[in-house]
């Protein structure tokens, strides 16, 4: 079992983590705030301050013996054998960010594993696991979602595409096409509609998510957003995330990394693979619905499709990148 983190900064005193990081945490919390979803559970965050994430809540702000107490705190109540950490990517300089997980690894992770140990006792009513040869490979829910709002979308055809490959590694793949949920629903922001509740049963089952997306003016697409801003805000804690691009113009390569990489990290996704830009004119469906893509494009959705199923704990060894 494990247990996630709302972010992570560390300081050599609780005041200094508080005064360097409060502006950035707050500033946070009133963008991510939604006001119509105001009083219904896991939307907003209950920690409007600094303060009070570091008193209350699962946020990882502080001195390292501060940092180290909360997670053994949250040990001994959940006797969790696996952390979650995250540092923000949007607010720290990479220098930061890498000294930061340097500071955790050195100064909180040993003297966590030293205390809380992970190994669990065996039971003995419980029966042997078969032998490696004779169990089933690993299986993943993979949520796939494609945010194109076109009815012969590319992005659509390429996500589905790789649904094949997830599922050939002994995932369980789920397709989404936003674009089939209620209009009214997703424009009039009402997340009670039965639609919206079934697409977020989908995302909180998932263990893992694809997002698809064309660029449109240097970022996703808004019927994307519009999903996403009806969604729990930690609705993507705990989860692996794949995200996927495709545009007309590599001009909009580095989008992924700037415009759809901070949401999905402001969702608590637990690990953010590197993701794709796939350029529309690599990306060929003939006239029967056949899809094919070129080649250097091919072996690079392949690559990191398989890393995506790697971090699910899936097979990605075996299979060729396939037009």
């Amino acid at each position: 079992m494990g247990a996630g983190s709302g972010g992570l900064f560390i300081a050599d005193t609780t005041q200094q983590a508080v005064t360097r990081f409060k502006d950035y945490y707050e500033a946070r919390v009133r963008q991510t705030h939604k006001p119509h979803l105001e009083g219904r559970p896991g939307y907003n965050t209950p920690f409007h301050t600094i303060e009070d994430a570091v008193a209350d809540g699962p946020h990882l702000i502080g001195s390292p013996q501060q940092i180290t107490d909360k997670i053994l705190g949250f040990h001994a109540a959940y006797r969790h054998d696996l952390q979650s950490i995250t540092v923000d990517t949007s607010g720290l300089s990479l220098p930061e960010q890498i000294d930061q997980l340097r500071r955790f690894a050195e100064e909180i992770a040993p003297v966590v594993r030293r205390e809380a140990p992970c190994g669990r006792r065996p039971n003995p009513s419980r029966r042997p696991n078969p032998p490696a040869t004779e169990r089933s490979p690993p299986m993943a829910t993979v949520l796939s979602v494609s945010g194109s709002p076109s009815a012969t979308s590319r992005t659509a055809k390429l996500l589905r595409h790789l649904d094949h490959r997830l599922a050939a590694q002994g995932h369980d793949v789920i397709p989404l096409d936003v674009r089939t949920l209620p209009a009214d629903a997703l424009l009039g922001a009402d997340f009670r509609h039965p639609a919206i509740g079934d697409a977020a049963a989908l995302f909180e089952r998932a263990d893992g998510v694809v997002i698809g997306t064309p660029i449109y003016k240097a970022a996703y697409s808004g019927l994307l957003k519009s999903l996403l801003d009806l969604l729990p805000q930690y609705a993507l804690t705990g989860k692996t995330v794949l995200p996927l691009a495709t545009g007309g113009s590599t001009a909009h390569v580095l989008a992924i990394d700037y415009a759809l990489r901070p949401v999905l990290n402001s969702m608590g996704a637990a690990h953010i693979v590197p993701g794709w830009f796939t350029l529309d004119r690599d990306i060929n469906v003939g006239d029967d619905g056949t899809l094919t893509v070129a080649p250097g494009s091919a072996e690079a959705l392949a690559q990191v499709t398989d890393q995506f199923s790697v971090a699910l704990g899936g097979r990605a060894t075996v299979l060729a990148a396939t037009a």
